[in-house]
């Protein structure tokens, strides 16, 4: 919920405040107050809020282990020592960090300073990245490919300073009109640009790039328009800051969040239709003078309401907005103590986040890819349907079941040009997918018997990913790990997966598999 108003460094980059749908941005960043109409959409919206948290949209409820994701903080760049700190004080690790970039070609260029502090620290993380430096850019001229050369550059420095597996929030809170690359004027010219981004990026060799889409919280704007496709976002993101223009009662104010236009209820519907796991790159509580005096305070009714949301939901990742942006006021703590102005609030967040374990590897969403693939550059120009492309929110394990006619066979994991199906990540005593019966989330994968450009990967005619390197898996890979895939969006019958093999001496192998949903 940042943007540049009046410029602070926070590591390399600057930024401001997001503000909701009814709370126009004035000019300097002062945000005008616009009281909600009517108080019969507010009590709605209350009623509303006890539903969701019950069963909230979303697919990836906790299970009986207890709520992962990883969760991390923002202490205003990568700074070792607050880090470590808010590590102590929470008493738990921190799995995720954040970081700005500033808003010229060459801070994003060369994010030097932050990628390697983050990777002497061991901590994956999240790079907020302009999509437009400050001035002499737009995005229509974007959307042409004009700028590709300083995104290719900006992918060549990240994995050559160890940051291969990086994610990057390009362009968030597009739905609002604080950045001069929001997309309210031309969300189609904005995906474009987006698209040419994602696709420049993974040419670059041993990328594993994730691609976060983060509108902010609360504005109308349909940023639906605005999304780039399955193929190109990993996970759909948001900021979320506990503020309201309308209200100072801790219960409406949370409805508002959930509930509001493209809130929280939204999010998770729309990362649900996609199957894309959900991320908060920026959250945070704000005392009562933040946001022009209409910060929540000492809240922890948000804390556990959001908790409890996180935890009903297929979480990647969140990190607390744990800097202090003057007048706005968010952080929990002061170096290993617990900040006055957040006392009950903090010790919610201490006690409800202990239990919160980080998954040993971060899956992601996106499909040829989309979203992105978490990982490998893609040669695919073409989108495919979600349904096809994109990886399941479940984290269950497929259930191999003999088909009508036998059971499915079980396959060398070295076998060559032959599509075969794991239900682990890792691929591990695979089968023939030829014949087999599956429910659940599967690995496919196939292993060309030579050099290969790439694998077109195809479901029943449809292009549902172009893998360009190795390993060739069908809904992409994440730090070396086939993305797992659900097929239950599939009708209920026989289905093909073909894969035409592109080997390097320019012939090619067309190789196809029959199973049943």
């Amino acid at each position: 919920m940042w943007s540049w108003l009046t410029p602070v460094a926070l590591g390399k980059g600057t930024h401001m405040r997001v503000i909701h749908a009814s709370r126009p941005v004035a000019e300097h960043g002062v945000r005008s107050t616009k009281v909600w109409a009517a108080l019969a959409a507010v009590l709605v919206a209350v009623v509303s809020a006890g539903v969701l948290l019950a069963n909230g949209p979303g697919s990836g409820a906790a299970s009986a282990a207890g709520p992962s994701w990883q969760s991390g903080v923002y202490v205003g760049g990568c700074n070792s020592t607050a880090i470590n700190q808010f590590k102590t004080w929470r008493g738990k690790s921190v799995a995720r960090g954040m970081v700005f970039l500033g808003s010229s070609w060459a801070s994003i260029e060369n994010p030097t300073s932050a990628a390697s502090c983050f990777k002497s620290l061991g901590i994956p993380v999240t790079f907020s990245v302009p999509m437009l430096p400050s001035s002499g850019a737009s995005i229509t001229t974007g959307a042409t490919g004009a700028y590709n050369k300083y995104w290719l550059a900006l992918a060549k420095n990240l994995v050559s300073m160890g940051q291969a597996n990086a994610d990057l929030r390009i362009g968030w809170e597009m739905n609002g009109s604080w950045f001069n690359w929001s997309a309210r004027s031309n969300p189609t010219a904005w995906k474009n640009y987006w698209i040419q981004i994602v696709k420049t990026m993974r040419t670059v060799s041993g990328q594993h790039f994730t691609y976060t889409w983060a509108p902010g919280n609360g504005q109308t704007f349909a940023v639906e328009n605005a999304y780039p496709g399955d193929a190109y976002v990993d996970y759909i993101g948001q900021s979320l800051y506990d503020d309201s223009y309308s209200t100072t009662n801790p219960q409406t104010r949370w409805s508002q969040l959930l509930n509001g236009s493209h809130g929280l209820a939204w999010q998770a519907s729309f990362a649900a239709a996609h199957n894309k796991k959900l991320a908060y790159p920026e959250w945070a509580l704000a005392t009562p003078s933040s946001f022009s005096g209409h910060g929540g305070g000492d809240d922890p009714y948000f804390m556990q309401q959001f908790y409890n949301f996180l935890k009903a939901h297929n979480v990647a990742y969140e990190t607390y907005f744990d800097a202090d942006h003057s007048p706005n006021v968010h952080r929990l703590n002061v170096g290993t103590s617990t900040s006055g102005n957040f006392k009950n609030a903090a010790a919610s967040y201490r006690s409800l986040w202990s239990g919160v374990s980080t998954p040993a590897a971060t899956t992601t969403t996106s499909s040829t890819k989309a979203s992105s693939s978490s990982a490998k550059p893609s040669a695919s120009t073409s989108k495919s349907s979600s349904s096809s492309k994109a990886q399941p929110t479940s984290t269950s394990k497929a259930t191999v079941t003999a088909s009508s006619t036998a059971q499915p066979t079980t396959a060398s994991s070295t076998a060559k040009d032959t599509l075969l199906y794991s239900t682990k990540a890792n691929r591990s005593s695979p089968h023939l997918l030829n014949g087999a019966t599956i429910t659940g989330t599967v690995a496919i994968f196939v292993t060309p018997s030579s050099s290969a450009k790439k694998v077109t990967f195809t479901l029943d005619g449809k292009t549902a990913r172009v893998e360009g390197d190795a390993p060739y898996d069908f809904a992409g890979t994440a730090y070396s790990n086939a993305n797992l895939h659900s097929f239950a969006s599939l009708a209920k019958g026989k289905h093909t997966v073909t894969a035409v093999i592109a080997f390097s001496n320019g012939t090619s192998k067309t190789v196809s598999a029959s199973f049943t949903r």
